[in-house]
């Protein structure tokens, strides 16, 4: 049935006929099933559009029949039937016209939902309860416990034998890129859980990443909704083109996060002006968390929201706006103070922060008697798979060393007596080897943005040959030799400076 014919219908059995057609173009037949976590393409999006049009289209005609449907005299009220009748007749149309939209993007699984909700300590986290799909970047299955983290439900209570990890990080730990079972923090647990030698012991790894989050939202998660959780031991995921700018408030320019400052002998002072600033107000405010509840509960309110987004905020469009080697070059030059040595005072005072707020995070963790582990995350200069083009984007910057920020975060860590490993150049060493594309997706841009399926997956594997070198985790060895690094004692080498 060709568009044009389905235009003409107006009989129920034809809008049966165009409903099918509309459905088995998306490839909703039993013949031909949609696998759970697979992206609609943009075809399948645009035969969606074509259906739903030729939805709305069909109800509009069914409304024409009724407005012209000859008038019966009548002394009393024909006026008044006719409004309502027209009255009736958009109002259904319209009902009908919403519902089908939501049946048809529930099935094309299309949805972005309001993930994320205000925080006094935090500046925001997760929205606690809260489920749907991403497909900014890549293409995940959210579920946010009632906990307010990615994944299962949390006990408040540990289970005897549970041996509980806390991951913080930003978004590369979040990872909402990706389903839930191809992140990090799940494949760390499954891995754990396979290779255990230890009788009676079940591995559990609490994702508590948040996307945007710096060094210092990540201290005050980890005192006021992680510590409560009991971890047994905490890896701190650090991202350096990130993290040391969204730590200085003169840098990152965010009113609705909390900062730190140092009095002259290093101790931190709280910042939480952020509670009165207009954006968290604003976003705290009973409209907000009203209009929120509505748009989860509704995939084409999802889907309006993204198109407003998209249309009035630059920063929501896609990455991929240049080529890759022009994205990987801004990269570079917009963060270079942590690629090498600044003159700069804010960025050494953004660094400073830094310093005191790790060794913070790692003094109370100490307090606690809780092990930490602190790691690296790569950017996709790091791991872009060509060397060449790496060593001629660095040489422009002026940039003699890429895993800079490495070896100064195994300073700090060696000064406070946390464990600390180079993941970043690890997952160089991968790329190089294997040639695979650790970041990017086809939507956004290859070897662009987050983690992809196998980032996740390269990352997990060598953090958890990484901790079983250490007494508190008996593992049995499992294959691939690449992710198999030792502990680290002294300052990283690295696989190269590029």
């Amino acid at each position: 049935m060709g568009t044009g014919q389905i235009l003409r219908c107006r009989t129920s059995s034809d809008f049966i006929t165009a409903s099918l057609w509309g459905l088995n173009a998306l490839g909703f037949s039993k013949a031909k099933p949609r696998h759970e976590g697979k992206a609609i393409n943009r075809k399948e999006l645009r035969l969606l559009f074509d259906f739903l049009f030729v939805t709305v289209r069909l109800i509009g005609n069914m409304r024409d029949s009724i407005a012209a449907t000859p008038k019966q005299p009548s002394r009393h009220g024909s006026s008044r039937r006719q409004i309502l009748l027209r009255a009736g007749a958009i109002a259904l149309g319209t009902t009908l016209a919403f519902g089908i939209a939501e049946f048809g993007l529930r099935l094309a699984d299309i949805g972005m939902p309001s993930l994320y909700v205000p925080d006094d300590f935090c500046g925001s986290r997760l929205r606690p309860s809260t489920s749907g799909v991403w497909i900014r970047e890549g293409h995940g299955h959210i579920t946010v416990n009632s906990s307010g983290f990615r994944g299962p439900e949390i006990s408040a209570e540990k289970a005897a034998g549970v041996f509980r990890i806390a991951v913080l990080g930003d978004s590369y730990i979040e990872a909402l890129q990706v389903n839930e079972n191809a992140s990090l923090c799940f494949q760390i647990q499954y891995i754990l859980n396979t290779a255990n030698r230890i009788p009676n012991r079940k591995y559990e790894v609490i994702n508590c990443g948040v996307s945007g989050y710096g060094t210092a939202q990540e201290l005050q998660m980890l005192r006021h909704h992680v510590l409560q959780l009991q971890p047994d031991a905490v890896l701190l995921a650090v991202y350096p083109e990130n993290d040391i700018r969204n730590n200085l408030r003169s840098l990152d320019g965010d009113p609705a996060r909390p900062y730190f400052t140092t009095e002259e002998d290093g101790t931190l002072i709280l910042d939480d002006s952020f509670r009165s600033s207009v954006p968290f107000v604003t976003a705290a405010s009973v409209y907000e968390r009203r209009k929120a509840f509505l748009v989860n509960g509704s995939h084409v309110l999802q889907m309006l929201k993204h198109a407003k987004e998209r249309v009035f905020n630059a920063n929501n469009m896609p990455i991929r706006a240049a080529s890759v080697e022009t994205s990987l070059k801004a990269s570079v030059e917009d963060a270079a103070y942590v690629y090498s040595e600044s003159t700069n005072i804010e960025h050494q005072r953004a660094w400073q922060i830094t310093e005191h707020i790790l060794e913070e995070l790692c003094r109370e963790c100490r307090v606690e008697k809780i092990p930490i582990f602190v790691f690296t995350v790569s950017s996709p200069i790091q791991c872009y798979p060509d060397p060449a083009l790496r060593r001629r984007i660095a040489d422009e910057c002026g940039v003699s060393d890429l895993f800079y920020s490495e070896l100064r975060f195994q300073r700090i860590c060696s000064a406070t007596s946390a464990e600390f490993y180079p993941l970043a150049s690890a997952l160089q060493e991968v790329t190089d080897s294997s040639g695979t594309s650790l970041h990017g997706f086809p939507d956004s841009g290859i070897d662009l943005g987050h983690w992809n399926e196998q980032g996740h997956g390269a990352a997990a594997r060598i953090l958890t040959n990484w901790l079983a070198s250490y007494d508190l985790f008996r593992l049995s060895p499992h294959e691939d030799s690449r992710s198999s690094p030792q502990r680290v004692e002294k300052e990283p080498a690295g696989p190269s400076t590029y």
